[in-house]
């Protein structure tokens, strides 16, 4: 394990984030901006991979090569793809179960437009335009969702586990990176209510954290079997892809328990990490 590179990956990483947080709060930028300076921010940790590759003389391009930055195995693209629709099937099971009634979210999206919504979408029906917006997270999980994520994998679940799974196994380096990642959106959610508009304090930094980790075992997972980065990335990026369709199929409901960042998706997240250990604990080191 490189501990120089490992800790000056974490500081480039900890100490750049803030910055930028400080100014989707203090610029009051445009929207278009806002959404600039968070794929910005999802980049950070690429930043702190090639600190940590000068830190300690590491060729930059053998460097990426060896966290993950290559083709690998394609097929893995396919899980990567599936995972958060199952994870979201999972929490809508969870959040009904814990009583909660469930609307048609492209009905919810549809009222909470109004009139800025093209009539020509408003004409498909809410059945339809589900169909739609279910279509297009894969699309964009697939595509420039899937590049802004690339600068997050590359950092989590490319430098830093490559640094701790030859030693310590999936599980423990899973639930160090899931740790730090979640720490590493606290100022996010403190400063700008980032998942969390209510809860900006403890409760949103520690649920957002047991998904971080719940999240890294499966990234992890497919980053280790499949030799690269992209199908870890295609997974992040349709999960936040995603992440509106979940939260309107709950409207109204608080953050902190339903879906996409609430305890039913924690719940749903563990459930889904827990199969594909299951599943490929014969090719995994998970100690």
């Amino acid at each position: 394990m490189r501990l120089k590179g490992l800790i000056v990956y974490l500081l480039t990483a900890f100490l750049a984030a803030p910055l930028l947080d400080s100014m989707l709060v203090y610029l009051h930028a445009p929207r278009v901006y806002t959404a600039l300076l968070l794929v910005a921010r999802m980049w950070l940790p690429f930043l702190g991979v090639i600190a940590a590759f000068a830190a300690t003389r590491e060729s930059i391009l053998e460097g990426l090569k060896r966290v993950g930055l290559r083709l690998g195995d394609l097929r893995y693209v396919a899980v990567g793809l599936m995972v958060p629709y199952l994870i979201y099937a999972v929490g809508v099971a969870v959040c009904i179960s814990m009583g909660f009634s469930p609307a048609n979210p492209a009905e919810a999206m549809l009222e909470a437009a109004g009139r800025r919504l093209p009539g020509a979408y408003r004409l498909l029906g809410p059945q339809a335009l589900l169909a739609l917006l279910l279509v297009n997270a894969a699309l964009a999980g697939l595509t420039v969702n899937a590049v802004a994520a690339l600068g997050e994998e590359a950092g989590w679940r490319g430098y830093m586990l490559e640094e701790l799974y030859p030693r310590y196994g999936l599980v423990p380096a899973s639930i160090a990176i899931g740790v730090a990642w979640g720490l590493w959106h606290a100022p996010l959610i403190i400063l700008t209510g980032y998942n969390y508009p209510h809860h900006r304090g403890p409760l949103g930094i520690l649920a957002f954290t047991l998904l971080a980790v719940a999240w890294t075992l499966i990234l992890a997972a497919l980053r280790l079997l499949s030799g690269s980065l992209i199908p870890p990335a295609v997974a992040h990026g349709t999960l936040n892809a995603l992440g509106a369709v979940m939260l309107y199929t709950f409207p109204g409901v608080d953050e902190l328990y339903t879906i996409p960042v609430g305890l039913a998706s924690i719940i749903a997240s563990y459930t889904v990490a827990l199969a594909v250990l299951i599943a490929w604990r014969k090719r995994l080191k998970l100690w």
